[in-house]
């Protein structure tokens, strides 16, 4: 077989093709992922967020909070709400919620899902709004605190046809209060005036921003619901693509949390991708990543095993065959997604043929993604690079932003119109490059989550090879 040597081609590439034997490359490759894991947790600290290692996780001392978020990106959130027409836009989705204030809403994490709301007006020089349970407020927002530029409105409920006061629990042991619970405490004071339900805190918060009627956005049913309830006079738009249209810029911060989750994730994946010949299953690796990535200090989400995603299902990997993985995990909420295909034991050269030609087309395809391309345009200049090579294999090259979700692009533009997203300078897109074909060959996957930048691209983590033979 001629083997190209092209840049674009990995050394890995090269010496499978060219029929280097399976321990030879299994000791590189092993070899190469213990430097790549000692780099990774000697360099985790990215931004000043750190990744959790063995070490850390063994301390007495408590590790420093990941820092707050410092703020969403106003002028932007200016400008599109004034694209769409909205005075404001109330937002009753966890993650939404989370954007807009820094705090992820306890209350959702005990699935009430319309105990928080987030109000952005429109003018970007008034405060943004949360309205939440004090309970919720005291528990899990006071020792974090809000982005800056939140104003919190907290919901004590009723007491004898009044607003309650706020409640704490006190120290009846003597002497003073924990230096914990007095700061909760004094936050929470600091929070007052209190509200007896959503709708009044609501209807404060709207009129605290100028906003008794006109045109008012909302994300959901439930902030649709509350809209109705304490703001008769306004307009309710619904308006979930707004405030996707408004998480596709990533601000400096999300970007550098993103290239943490990503490296955590991506050294999770590696690590499951290497044991994969002794965890011989679907759900022994899945456990496998979940685990990994959980110590690194991200969340598991999801991870797609040879063409597995439910995780009720399992079957052993096959001697001879490739089995694809797509690793979904999360810090602090934004997402890394990173897929490759896992060659058990020496590869079928039909599959390897494939496999080969995929990496090769997309290294091509990534030099092409710039501020100005469409989604459209990645899909077919994909198929096209394929045809160029004399490749006939169905690999769809879909595109699609990753931040808050794993999928956040907006669907319709403020005039309705169906949206063939254009990329822009801090959007961070994964390009999804499975083999479409079912064959006893295997699967076959490859996936990587790229910055775009004002003149070109960059990878938000380490690429390395294409494949990985175990």
């Amino acid at each position: 077989m001629t083997v190209s040597t092209a840049s674009n081609c990995s050394s890995l590439d090269v010496e499978i093709l060219c029929g280097k034997t399976h321990d030879e490359l299994a000791i590189r490759e092993t070899r190469a992922l213990a430097m790549d894991r000692r780099l990774f947790l000697a360099a985790s600290t990215v931004g000043g967020l750190s990744a959790a290692s063995p070490a850390a996780a063994r301390t007495k001392s408590p590790t420093a909070p990941t820092p707050i978020n410092p703020g969403i990106d106003r002028a932007r959130t200016q400008h599109i709400l004034g694209q769409w027409g909205l005075d404001a836009i109330i937002l009753a989705r966890p993650e939404n919620v989370y954007y807009a204030t820094g705090n992820w809403p306890l209350m959702s994490r005990l699935g009430v899902s319309d105990a928080s709301f987030a109000i952005i007006p429109a003018d970007s020089n008034a405060p943004i709004k949360y309205v939440t349970p004090q309970f919720a407020y005291y528990y899990a927002t006071t020792d974090a605190g809000l982005s800056k530029g939140v104003e919190p409105h907290l919901v004590t409920g009723h007491d004898g046809g009044k607003t309650a006061n706020a409640f704490f629990y006190q120290h009846t042991g003597g002497g003073e209060l924990p230096a914990r619970e007095e700061r909760r405490k004094r936050k929470t004071e600091a929070a007052a005036p209190y509200y007896a339900d959503s709708a009044a805190a609501l209807a404060g918060a709207l009129a605290k921003s100028g906003v008794k009627s006109g045109r008012v956005g909302y994300d959901s049913w439930e902030a649709q619901h509350l809209l109705a309830a304490s703001a008769s006079g306004a307009q309710g738009v619904a308006s979930p693509d707004v405030i996707k249209t408004m998480r596709l810029i990533k601000t400096p911060f999300e970007i550098e949390l993103m290239k943490a989750a990503s490296k955590a994730n991506v050294a999770a994946a590696r690590k499951t991708a290497m044991n994969m010949r002794n965890l011989g299953t679907i759900n022994n690796a899945r456990n496998d990543f979940n685990a990994e990535a959980s110590r690194l200090g991200n969340t598991p989400k999801f991870m797609v095993v040879n063409g597995a995603v439910d995780e009720a299902y399992d079957e052993q990997f096959e001697n001879g065959t490739s089995v694809l993985i797509d690793c979904v995990s999360s810090l602090k909420g934004y997402h890394g997604d990173y897929g490759r295909t896992i060659f058990i034991g020496e590869p079928r050269q039909a599959m390897a043929a494939k496999v080969r030609a995929m990496g090769l087309a997309w290294n091509e395809l990534r030099n092409r993604l710039k501020p100005g391309v469409r989604f459209s345009d990645v899909r077919s200049e994909g198929a096209l690079i394929l045809k160029k090579m004399g490749q006939n294999i169905n690999v769809p090259f879909n595109p699609h932003c990753v931040g808050l979700a794993h999928t956040e692009q907006p669907t319709f533009d403020y005039c309705g119109t169906p949206i063939d997203t254009i990329l822009e300078p801090g959007m961070i897109i994964s390009v999804d490059c499975p083999l479409m074909e079912a064959s006893n060959l295997g699967t076959a996957h490859l996936e990587d989550l790229t910055l775009i930048t004002a003149d070109g691209h960059a990878p938000i983590h380490d690429i390395g090879n294409n494949f990985i033979l175990v």
